[in-house]
């Protein structure tokens, strides 16, 4: 908790800060200073939306619909947003990007097909969805899928298989 808190995490998508600040203040690992700043930046952010100005459907972003994401200009907006904040962190056998005259991909590993396990845990219901499985099989004809594993710690890998 002190580590992530001084290091400038803010907000914690799970239950962790919840569960562990109170003893980490405790035992003096964490200030109420350092627990102050993180809270001043989480409600600032709220404040500035206007989150606490009453009816949420009378602020500038309180009736947006689902017709009003899902438009063709947002859309490419979130679409350009995503190919820009696309890192890649190597490349040492210059195995990307793949050649577009590629005849054949094999797709391995349970993530690679499972559209609500790429959302997360802080989206909303997506106007629609393109696993890498789909993705790579608009780009090369005989993509080819297997799950591998049941999970990302695979407790039962099917390698023959794949």
């Amino acid at each position: 908790v002190a580590g992530v808190l001084k290091a400038g995490m803010d907000v914690n998508c799970g239950s962790y800060l919840q569960k562990h600040t109170k003893s980490a203040l405790q035992q003096k690992k964490v200030s109420e200073s350092d627990i102050d700043r993180a809270l001043l930046n989480l409600f600032s952010v709220r404040i500035r939306l206007g989150l606490f100005n009453g009816d949420p459907t009378k602020l500038p972003y309180g009736n947006i619909s689902p017709k009003d994401v899902c438009s063709p200009a947002h859309q490419a907006l979130a679409l350009d947003a995503a190919r820009n904040g696309i890192v890649l962190l190597k490349n040492n056998l210059k195995l990307l990007p793949l050649s577009k005259s590629s005849s054949s991909l094999a797709v391995i590993g349970p993530n690679a097909n499972a559209a609500r396990t790429l959302l997360g845990n802080y989206a909303g219901p997506p106007c629609k969805t393109v696993t890498p499985l789909d993705a790579l099989r608009g780009y090369v004809k005989n993509a080819v899928y297997h799950q591998g594993c049941d999970v990302v710690a695979c407790s039962n890998a099917d390698i023959n298989q794949a």
